[in-house]
């Protein structure tokens, strides 16, 4: 993305070079452009002053320009000069495909749409940016009491709904030991006591789960599973929204390589894959590979060293 930014020295560098111009070689330019006066910018199309010089900086992108005035920002189109919201914003994020703005006064986001000017009726205590695949380069999450999913230009994926929209990346089951492999990434729909999981193409409903609420996994191991709590206890599901784990556990953590360390009511114990590996009876759980063979260690309740065998990618495990 294009980018310029002019502070007021270079502007006033540019300005008067500009104001040395004879009349006769005035000529229009494809994009308006800063001129400074009185060490205040404003924009002129090579003919005529677009704008009076009223901005304290400026940060030049593809499509369109953000100013600045008295520490608010504002939005003028490159080609015309026209003001798309005045300087009345705490910050603006352009969309890539500059057909979206996201826009924010105190605690409150909103979006603007660049093509029509209309800006969002609804006030929503976030707004976020997400790559999300190749279908859907950039998407647009706006979350509060009420969220809803945008594309690039606007047009509405998940329609507005009373709930939170969290991203979540799941792995393919099979692929889970692979680390170099990547997660697909989904959006998830959490209202009063019920999730639902969204076709990252479609944006259809995928599953809808009640008595459940997510627990989030952001920055932890890759998984291919949702953990979850119903009834004030963990499970994990699947993509499918079937419990792999039932929610029967006061506690789970995801690890490397698929493991899933469990806190049941009388110790500790670890599963992977749909397998309890080893049953929740033990103070600790953890796993070791050691070259070459590699080995799953686990401690029992009097603190001994169990080795089990696996294979070091862990993938018959």
């Amino acid at each position: 993305m294009n980018r310029k930014i002019f502070t007021a020295c270079t502007a006033f560098l540019l300005g008067a070079c500009v104001a040395w111009l004879p009349t006769a070689q005035a000529a229009s330019f494809s994009e308006v452009q800063p001129y400074i006066t009185d060490y205040q910018i404003g924009f002129t199309d090579g003919t005529k002053l677009v704008t009076s010089p009223v901005y304290d900086g400026y940060s030049r992108y593809s499509s369109y320009t953000t100013v600045t005035k008295a520490g608010k920002y504002g939005l003028l189109d490159n080609k015309t000069g026209k003001e798309m919201t005045p300087a009345i914003w705490d910050s603006i994020e352009l969309i890539p495909s500059g057909k979206i703005a996201i826009v924010q006064k105190g605690g409150w986001f909103q979006y603007l749409d660049l093509t029509t000017g209309k800006l969002s009726a609804t006030k929503y205590a976030g707004g976020h940016a997400y790559y999300l695949s190749d279908e859907h380069d950039t998407v647009v999450a706006m979350i509060g009491q009420t969220s809803t999913l945008l594309d690039s230009s606007g047009k509405v994926l998940i329609p507005p709904f009373a709930g939170k929209l969290s991203m979540v990346q799941l792995m393919d089951p099979t692929m889970e030991s692979d680390q170099s492999a990547e997660p697909v990434r989904y959006f998830l729909g959490s209202t009063t006591n019920q999730i639902t999981l969204y076709d990252p193409v479609t944006f259809a409903p995928t599953f809808t789960l009640k008595n459940a609420s997510l627990i989030p996994n952001e920055g932890g191991p890759k998984t291919a599973y949702l953990k979850v709590q119903s009834g004030g206890k963990e499970g994990l599901v699947d993509v499918e929204g079937k419990y792999a784990l039932e929610p029967n556990y006061k506690a789970l953590y995801f690890l490397n390589n698929g493991f899933v360390r469990i806190e049941g009511p009388d110790g500790v114990g670890l599963w992977k894959g749909g397998k309890m590996l080893v049953e929740p009876q033990y103070a600790d759980v953890g796993i070791e590979f050691n070259q070459p063979t590699g080995c799953l260690h686990y401690h029992d309740k009097r603190q001994h060293h169990l080795p089990f065998p696996v294979q070091r990618n862990g993938a018959n495990l």
